[in-house]
């Protein structure tokens, strides 16, 4: 994903081969994960969700990454899950982040929430790097 999303800078075209496909081809059913940097930290596991209205930054991610909850602004949202169910976040941060080749200043929503991704990225940053993401790929 990352070598598509840095064609896709530089020429503002996208194009996929049948051999880029995954395995189980256009039947699969995965999520689109990509990986990051900070730094000289690695995040993977980064979850691109265009349903999502906010990008959000799982508490547990914060600590990995050694950043101080003191970093993290006061914030007045509050998420909808897709249960319907409501939850206050802890606050905001805007962190740097490298989505090879380019470096993103991103907002998120640090939330105290158990989950299988480790950052998710949502409609703000995916209308910032006017991408169109495709969880077929």
């Amino acid at each position: 994903m990352a070598a598509i999303i840095g064609k896709m800078i530089e020429a503002n075209t996208i194009t996929i081969r049948r051999d880029e496909l995954p395995i189980d081809g256009v039947s699969h059913n995965k999520v689109l994960h990509i990986t990051v940097k900070r730094g000289d930290n690695v995040v993977s596991q980064v979850l691109v969700n265009g349903g999502s209205g906010v990008n959000i930054f799982p508490l547990f991610t914060l600590w990995e990454l050694g950043i101080h909850l003191r970093e993290v602004k006061e914030s007045q949202v509050r998420v909808r899950a897709f249960d319907g169910s409501q939850k206050d976040v802890t606050g905001e941060i805007y962190l740097a982040l490298q989505i090879v080749p380019v470096e993103f200043s991103i907002l998120f929503q640090v939330m105290e929430i158990s989950s299988a991704y480790n950052l998710l990225l949502g409609r703000p940053w995916i209308h910032k790097t006017v991408v169109v993401p495709s969880t077929l790929h």
